[in-house]
């Protein structure tokens, strides 16, 4: 018995535990599905609707595209001083920085306007705005779609009929910036040009000079294998480094340069120096400054030439062959020319021989020996006018020459210590006026000396005529003292440069100078005209200018480019450069040392020489301007030998491509800014007015097809290309008719594809 009621009980106790979990079982099932119904139907947040890949296009892409033109932007407006911007640019990297980054901008406004057409896809259907026939298509661009282009193709005539205007011009606006922005790359590329920019600093050894061990028992003497560069063409006139001071205040009847230390560099070829900016290291520094002063001159003479007035030929040491008479002079290439001996001579008749005695009263900064100039003697031969051989006309060249003077006084280098050993050399300057036959005349009707008075001055010029005719003689002293050391220095420029060359005028025949002139600096002393407009640099000038004072030989030799320039005529006096091409000088007297005695200088030094008296009337322009010629030519010609190597850093320019424009930048930044105003519009549209769609959502899109009138032709489609299908749709009316307009609301609880009105 009570084991039978221990067993009803059990029984009571399993069924009561029984209904327990079942009915705990069901509460589950229906809190399940009460939260299953909740979570599918409850109202979708914001973030939910739009999807992280559109949120993450729309604001991330949106500051990718800011990146993007910040980096265009600093691409157009860096310089050389950011080492970023000038790798990007010395490496080559502008073009492909540009591609690289407009591909980013291409991906970016891609995806954003692929999140922008899902968004006004779902806009359009939430205001029932697609048409049947095009539902399945519009559906489905909320999940996923190739751009705005199909929306477009859908809206485009209906915005013709005023129909769904905010919608179409949206899409077709969208579509417009998509498709132009697919050109970025090109339009921004458009901007590059080649243009030049500062490379990066670059320290190498660079040989600088020669080694002092030529003592003419163990080595070749550069010396004996060196150009006569007076007579030698200049095949460049090379880029030179300079520091100047303001000329300083003279008295009447002198002209100073002024202040004037021009360093040649060691760097070759051309195209180096053309690029270079900034070079330090060592360099060859040589005071050019020349001073000319009027002179007094006393026992002045002006003797014919002797012998015949006419003489058959003069041959130069430039190799030219000079055929005179007054008829036809002519000049033609020496085909016999050779390398001229050391003191090549001056033949046959022209100017008078000049001699005499001068002094002077004036003086200069740095002059040694102020007005105790003392008397030099001079001995020296003048040259005439020659006649142009193509219109047998009187030519305009100056025929001026340069004697040299046994000078006992002269300025002092600003590199050297004021004393007499230091003193410089002097020159005269000869100028004759009058035509070739003015002087034959003078010559036919005087024997011996020509009677001569001193007519006046002309600024630096002592001016003398033949009395009795209107023939005149100008004389000008000039002192030089052209010391060099080599030193550390630092050149700089603000461009590139280049050097200059000679030109040709072929209806004149005659060399074109100006260039060659301003890079000299011996245009018109009124012209002020920068280093860089001379295509040269500027050389930031030392403490101290002053030679090393240390005993014993110099490690290099210094003075290079100064003795093989001056090789030609050193110490002998009263040697005489003719610095014209078509004159007569006088005829040579056959010993090296008195008057006569000299050389024809090369016809390019020459007409340069002339033409800088010519313009400027100043005649220590124009020496300085031939010895900064002759040094640049000694220098270059031996870098060969240069055997004496320091480091040295040089930063130079370069030719790459640059943006140098803004034209592409602005059009494709303005584009860009239309684009994401669209983007950003279409999402705050979107956010205010779309609840029925979650984009990206792939079952979403595909369950809210499903409909009383779509499920026909969803059955119906399953093999049936969209043409048929569509075509179909479009012949049946009423209900279910392609033509019908549709949209996405909430039915029974759940969101379905609605005919407009239902």
């Amino acid at each position: 018995m009570a084991t039978d009621h221990f067993i009803a009980l059990n029984d009571s106790q399993a069924k009561t535990s029984l209904l327990v979990a079942e009915k705990s079982i069901s509460d589950d099932d229906a809190a399940a599905t009460s939260s299953l119904n909740a979570g599918g139907r409850r109202k979708p947040t914001l973030v939910g609707r739009l999807g992280y890949y559109t949120i993450a296009t729309t604001l991330g892409g949106t500051i990718v595209i800011v990146a993007a033109l910040a980096f265009i932007c600093f691409l157009h407006t860096g310089n050389g001083d950011n080492s970023t911007w000038r790798n990007i640019m010395t490496t080559g990297w502008t073009a492909r920085s540009i591609t690289l980054t407009s591909l980013a901008i291409r991906v970016v406004v891609t995806a954003q306007a692929a999140g922008a057409t899902s968004m006004l896809a779902a806009l359009a259907l939430s205001r029932f705005e697609v048409p049947l026939i095009r539902s399945a298509a519009m559906s489905m661009m909320r999940f996923e779609n190739t751009g705005p282009h199909k929306l477009a193709l859908i809206y485009t005539s209906k915005v013709l009929r005023g129909k769904n205007i905010a919608l179409g011009l949206t899409a077709l606006c969208l579509t417009g910036t998509t498709l132009l922005l697919q050109f970025a790359s090109t339009v921004l590329l458009s901007d590059l040009k080649l243009g030049t920019i500062t490379a990066a600093d670059q320290t190498t050894l660079i040989p600088y000079g020669i080694r002092n061990y030529y003592d003419g028992n163990n080595e070749t003497d550069p010396l004996e294998n060196s150009a006569h560069y007076w007579s030698t063409k200049p095949a460049v006139y090379p880029a030179f480094a300079q520091y100047t001071e303001p000329m300083p205040k003279v008295e009447d009847g002198v002209y100073d340069t002024g202040m004037s230390i021009r360093a040649f560099l060691p760097i070759y070829p051309e195209s180096n120096r053309d690029r270079l900016k900034i070079y330090q290291g060592y360099g060859n520094l040589v005071d050019t400054r020349v001073v000319c002063m009027r002179p007094v001159i006393e026992d002045l003479k002006f003797t014919p030439p002797p012998g015949a007035v006419m003489f058959p030929s003069i041959v130069s040491s430039a190799g030219y062959s000079y055929s005179t008479n007054f008829a036809y002079p002519t000049v033609t290439p020496n085909p016999s020319y050779s390398e001229p001996d050391l003191y090549p001579e001056l033949t046959g008749e022209g100017g008078p021989i000049v001699t005499g005695s001068l002094t002077t009263n004036l003086t200069a900064r740095r002059f040694f020996g102020g007005h105790d100039f003392g008397s030099v003697a001079f001995n020296c031969s003048s040259a005439i006018q020659g006649v142009d051989n193509t219109s047998l006309a009187t030519t305009d060249e100056w025929p001026v020459v340069l004697c040299m003077l046994d000078i006992i006084g002269g300025i002092v280098s600003d590199m050297d210590n004021l004393d007499a050993s230091n003193i410089g050399v002097g020159y005269l300057v000869i100028n004759t006026t009058g035509s070739y036959d003015d002087w034959s005349n003078v010559y036919d009707s005087h024997i011996g000396a020509l009677d001569t008075a001193s007519i006046g001055t002309d600024g630096e010029w002592m001016v003398h005529s033949v009395i009795g005719t209107d023939l005149t003689i100008s004389f000008s002293v000039c002192f030089s003292a052209f010391s060099a050391q080599n030193a550390v220095i630092e050149a700089t420029s603000l461009s590139n440069r280049t050097e200059p060359v000679l030109g040709w005028e072929p209806l004149t025949s005659q060399y074109d100078t100006s260039s060659v002139r301003q890079h000299l600096g011996a245009t018109d002393p009124n012209e002020m005209s920068t280093t860089d407009d001379r295509s040269i640099l500027r050389l930031v000038p030392l403490a101290n200018w002053t030679l090393p004072t240390t005993p014993g030989m110099a490690p290099t030799w210094e003075t290079l480019p100064v003795d093989l320039a001056n090789q030609q005529w050193f110490d002998l006096f009263n040697y005489t450069m003719v610095m014209c091409s078509q004159c007569h000088p006088a005829r040579s007297m056959g010993d090296i040392d008195i008057v006569g005695q000299g050389a024809f200088a090369d016809q390019a030094q020459a007409a340069v020489f002339n033409d800088i008296l010519k313009e400027s009337r100043h005649p220590a322009l124009a020496i300085q301007a031939q010895f900064t010629t002759l040094f640049g030519m000694a220098y270059y010609d031996h870098t060969f030998q240069f055997d004496a190597s320091a480091n040295a850093t040089t930063t130079s320019f370069t030719d790459v491509l640059v943006p140098m424009q803004w034209t592409g930048f602005y059009a494709v930044a303005t584009v860009l800014v239309v684009h994401v105003c669209l983007v950003v519009g279409v999402g705050v549209w979107f956010s205010a007015r779309v609840k029925e769609s979650l984009l990206g959502n792939a079952w979403t899109v595909v369950a809210q097809l499903q409909n009383e009138e779509t499920r026909p032709w969803l059955e119906e489609g399953d093999m049936v290309s969209d043409r048929d299908l569509l075509r179909k749709m479009e012949e049946q009316k009423g209900p279910g008719g392609g033509k019908g307009m549709v949209g996405v609301k909430r039915t029974d609880g759940k969101f379905r594809l609605a005919a407009k009105g239902d």
